[in-house]
């Protein structure tokens, strides 16, 4: 397998997956350029990482390409060792973090992708931080005597780590949600995030 992979991006999740997983794959660094090549856009037309081949099969967009490992190396418990139930929960949070922050995230990063002006690029990256606080917040709470989001340790944990970093490069104030602070701590812990995090 080969794991095409943007440093300090979001394929970081995939790469954890794979190491919880303990696949056998390769490792392709690419900076934003090395995206739009000919030959990457080859492989997937929309020029984003992360992309996993398995042989002739390519896939891309991080909630595929996990549940794929999942179903893969079950042994991996991407998603959980509980019941229906939490590893639903564990999908839940995955999806909220994949959806709903990372999206606000986009404008963060590329403002002047949504307004044309740098006093309304302003605008939107101050109702975007805005609105990722909201967010955030929701999960701190939920956090409030929990130490992971669906009650151990699963790959959505994972994501939600990226994502407090973005907040941390993109100065979003979360001063005030200790249990967000808490469950970095305690997921940048992990052996295979420590791994993952030291090749970007």
């Amino acid at each position: 397998m080969k794991f095409y992979m943007l440093p300090g991006a979001c394929s970081i999740v995939g790469n954890v997956a794979l190491e919880w997983a303990g696949a056998e794959f390769e490792l392709v660094k690419l900076d934003f350029a090395g995206t739009k090549t000919p030959e990457f856009l080859a492989k997937n037309p929309q020029g984003s990482v992360p992309l996993l081949e398995d042989g002739d099969f390519a896939l891309s967009q991080n909630t595929a390409i996990l549940q794929y490992i999942a179903e893969k190396y079950p042994q991996a418990h991407l998603f959980g060792k509980g019941d229906a139930k939490q590893q639903a929960k564990a999908h839940q949070w995955l999806g909220m973090i994949n959806a709903d922050i990372h999206s606000k995230f986009s404008i963060l990063f590329g403002p002047q992708r949504f307004a044309e002006s740098e006093a309304a690029q302003a605008e939107v990256v101050a109702a975007a931080k805005k609105q990722l606080q909201s967010l955030f917040a929701a999960v701190d709470a939920h956090l409030h005597g929990r130490e992971y989001l669906a009650d151990e340790l699963t790959i959505a944990d994972v994501y939600l780590l990226v994502a407090l970093n973005w907040a941390g490069y993109k100065e979003v104030d979360l001063s005030a949600c200790k249990n967000l602070q808490a469950l970095h701590a305690r997921v940048a812990a992990n052996a295979a995030v420590q791994k993952v995090l030291a090749l970007q």
